[in-house]
């Protein structure tokens, strides 16, 4: 759902240099539910620069070729489709089933300072999601402190100088994170120095700190 005034300050944050994310079937409804009456994407038409003129579920996985902007490949999509006809956008991923071929499925859109992107169908596995986010965060200058192996994920937390970077291990086995890019840090949940390679055990959640 989507209002005016809530698409007035997305476009308003892109144009003064923000970074926006819009997936499949973004903004097709107003605050009551009811579909807009206008081509897709709707209100974020000027700044996603790019025109829906139908969609589709899809019953077989399609595939999707990524250009070497987001790295290359070809990746399955499934569920949802957004038939994307880009204006000022560049196409960074195609579709290459035969009656989907014409039609973009991932855009950037540059627009004032900053850029939007349209991201316009559902993928299988999680290695497509990966290489399109680790475009919008380089774009969106965000700090990636530690590479994360598979299976785990983190966030982290400041207040003034003070880091705390939150580790999560979903996998059945250990990791190991290379440190060697953070100052001298703390383990707070052992209580103990950590080293420059750091194991997080199956299961497990880590706790690190350091002041920048």
């Amino acid at each position: 759902m989507l209002t005016p005034e809530y698409a007035a300050k997305l476009t308003a944050f892109v144009a003064n240099g923000g970074i926006l994310l819009a997936t499949v079937r973004s903004g097709v409804k107003n605050e009551d539910n009811v579909p807009h009456e206008m081509t897709l994407p709707g209100l974020l038409h000027e700044v996603a620069g790019v025109r829906i003129d139908e969609y589709e579920a899809l019953l077989e996985r399609n595939p999707v070729r990524f250009e070497e902007a987001l790295g290359g490949g070809v990746f399955e999509a499934d569920r949802l489709c957004d038939w994307i006809v880009p204006e000022s956008a560049e196409v960074l991923a195609r579709h290459e089933t035969e009656h989907l071929s014409a039609f973009a499925a991932v855009t950037v859109n540059q627009f004032g300072g900053g850029k939007a992107y349209y991201v316009g169908t559902c993928f299988v596995e999680d290695g497509p999601v990966r290489a399109i986010m680790r475009r919008v965060l380089d774009d969106a200058g965000v700090e990636r402190p530690v590479g994360l192996p598979e299976g785990v994920n983190a966030c982290m937390r400041q207040k003034g100088p003070e880091r705390y970077l939150f580790v999560m291990n979903h996998n059945d086995h250990a990791v190991e994170l290379d440190l060697g890019r953070l100052p001298p840090c703390r383990e707070l949940v052992a209580g103990a120095p950590a080293g420059a390679m750091h194991q997080i055990a199956a299961g497990e959640v880590s706790v690190l700190h350091w002041k920048a």
